[in-house]
């Protein structure tokens, strides 16, 4: 079994503070083991919560595709564009936004290329 880690420990894992590794336990992100008054940690777990984190945000998005940040929230809620939330964010995974744009004959404008050709069809 691997080492569990401490609330200061998780937090310097994740790169937050430990107030943050608190409040991820209390709305149901991190999954702790409780003995007496101390959370322990499985690395595994903060690793399943780092992965689950890891995406683009709807302003990455919109960059990435050449839209208005809005014109992504209405594709979220019309079903159209695949999203996740993972506590107040909105997270989009890179392989569902290449299928997406694919789908759509757009064409994707990673940051610092000029940023003209974003979200414009192919062909």
């Amino acid at each position: 079994m691997a080492e569990l880690m401490n609330t200061f420990q998780a937090a310097e894992y994740l790169g937050v503070s430990p107030f943050t590794v608190r409040k991820l336990v209390r709305q149901g992100l991190l999954t702790a083991v409780v003995l007496t008054r101390d959370h322990l940690f499985r690395p595994e777990e903060l690793d399943r919560y780092k992965s689950a984190k890891d995406g683009l945000n709807s302003d990455q998005v919109a960059e990435l595709l050449g839209v208005p940040k809005g014109t992504i929230g209405r594709w979220v809620s019309e079903g159209v564009l695949p999203s996740r939330k993972v506590g107040w964010s909105r997270l989009f995974d890179r392989a569902d936004l290449e299928r997406f744009a694919a789908e759509r004959g757009l064409t994707l404008c990673e940051p610092g290329q000029g940023g003209e050709e974003g979200g414009r069809r192919v062909g």
